[in-house]
């Protein structure tokens, strides 16, 4: 047992920035205090000490790398693994890049037994690796009330879970300037995004941010932001189906008033967290083709033509990687889905006829053991990430599945909130008021399991 009831010499590689190794940083801050850091030359100090770098930093972590090499892919650790070794007197992290480091760091946390004024670690050696690439959470950034909320996630909560990237749905909660008409209140503001941005990025965290486009334009019947401004653009405007069976509101895909708005906004979004990839939403799209001048042509169409027009500004335009929920895409009955996770209204089709450089983010959250449409669109050239909700039963069936249809187009598995930021920080601290908000509990365990899954299988 190496028992630190002061804080260790931090001997840091050349190549390893100062964010690689703060949760250990924070770790010793919170418990004996601050670490005295100094490079790592070749002689070390007698006094326990953590060294963390790369194999070529340090005559100790290239030997350590070499001890596991059996133990490790033999592609090696990759940009994410790492490599620990811990002796009576001191901690050796040992990374192929920066972000192993980052993990090693998390991984002495996950081992680390602490009470104010001692920090104990259990002797042993460690080479840990992600199975899948991508680890996501989804979430909902419905107002900017929930900014404390949103960097403990960042800073804290996430990044103990091995989370590599966040899609924040912002939808209309921004302080939009080429369209003010359309924000809600309490909305986000730029200062908010980039602060959002520099903490994930601190974290090894991409920042994804969304907007829901076609569908999803009103709650519980109340038309949101665009709809709310431009009520003519709403292609359920008059249908008694929206009042005999409630479902979310849909634009227009054929009015030539709605995408020059829409390119408008998303921009703003693209400018304001500097995305390299954007998420446009598209699900639960049921009302489509109803209006006069969308009947002349058929759902599938329709579905298609917004998705390319999309494409067009995001990826065309602005060179941003696009992503869509891939519910729509997908044939209900010949899958066995229902009609939220898969289309019973003719849309399905589209998956033919959309750019296939377009990532699905293919979400189910019932607990079945087998999500065929995983293979299916891998199968027609797209990208897919899987993406559970809150039951472990849901999470542990999917990220498995996905495991099992691994190939170069899986992006690996997203977990997904849906629920209020400030009860979903305090269930993930455990705090037991929260834990009886509903979904919470469920969503806590079920993010646990299919992100473990997603890092090390079931190993």
């Amino acid at each position: 047992m190496l028992r630190l009831t002061s804080p260790p010499a931090l001997l840091r590689g050349r190549g390893i920035p100062r964010e690689a190794v703060g949760p250990w940083l924070r770790l010793t801050a919170r418990h004996i205090g601050e670490s005295r850091e100094r490079g790592a030359a070749e002689s070390v100090p007698r006094e326990p000490f953590v060294l963390a770098g790369l194999a070529g930093d340090h005559p100790l972590l290239s030997d350590l790398r070499r001890r596991v090499k059996l133990q490790i892919p033999a592609a090696g650790l990759g940009e994410e693994g790492f490599a620990i070794e811990i002796p009576p007197q001191h901690v050796i992290i040992a990374a192929d890049a920066p972000a192993g480091v980052f993990y090693g760091c998390q991984s002495l946390l996950d081992i680390a037994d602490t009470q104010d004024g001692t920090i104990e670690l259990p002797c042993r050696v460690i080479a840990d690796w992600p199975l899948l690439k991508r680890r996501g959470f989804h979430l909902m950034a419905v107002s900017r009330l929930g900014m404390p909320a949103i960097e403990s996630l960042l800073t804290e909560i996430l990044p103990r879970r091995r989370v590599n990237a966040v899609v924040v749905e912002i939808n209309y909660n921004y302080e939009f300037r080429s369209h003010p008409e359309v924000r809600e209140d309490n909305c986000f503001t730029r200062e908010d995004c980039r602060r959002m941005v520099e903490l994930a990025r601190a974290n090894f965290i991409t920042i994804i941010p969304q907007m829901n486009c076609l569908g999803h334009q009103s709650w519980q019947g109340v038309p949101l932001g665009l709809l709310r401004a431009y009520p003519e653009l709403d292609e359920t405007a008059g249908l008694p189906e929206i009042f005999e069976r409630p479902r979310p509101h849909c634009w227009c895909p054929s009015n030539p008033k709605v995408m020059p708005v829409v390119r408008d906004l998303i921009g703003e979004l693209i400018d304001a967290f500097d995305a390299k990839e954007f998420h446009c939403g598209m699900d639960e799209a049921f009302y489509i083709g109803k209006c006069a001048k969308c009947s002349k042509s058929t759902p599938d169409r329709l579905f298609a033509k917004s998705v390319r027009e999309l494409h067009a500004y995001v990826t065309g335009r602005r060179g941003v990687q696009m992503l869509v929920w891939g519910d729509r895409l997908l044939d209900a009955k010949a899958f066995g889905y229902s009609e939220w996770e898969g289309s019973i209204t003719g849309t399905h089709p589209a998956a033919e006829k959309i750019p296939k450089d377009i990532i699905i983010c293919d979400w189910h959250y019932g607990e079945r053991k087998e999500f065929p449409s995983i293979p299916y669109l891998q199968s027609l050239g797209f990208r897919v990430w899987p993406t559970g909700w809150n039951t472990r039963a849901n999470a542990e069936n999917l990220a498995t599945y996905a495991l099992l249809h691994h190939t170069h187009r899986l992006e690996g598995y997203m977990a997904s909130s849906w629920t209020s930021l400030i009860p979903l920080r305090g269930g993930f601290e455990g705090d037991a008021e929260s834990l009886k908000v509903k979904n919470i509990a469920g969503v806590v365990e079920a993010t646990d399991a299919g992100l473990s899954i997603a890092w090390r299988g079931r190993r």
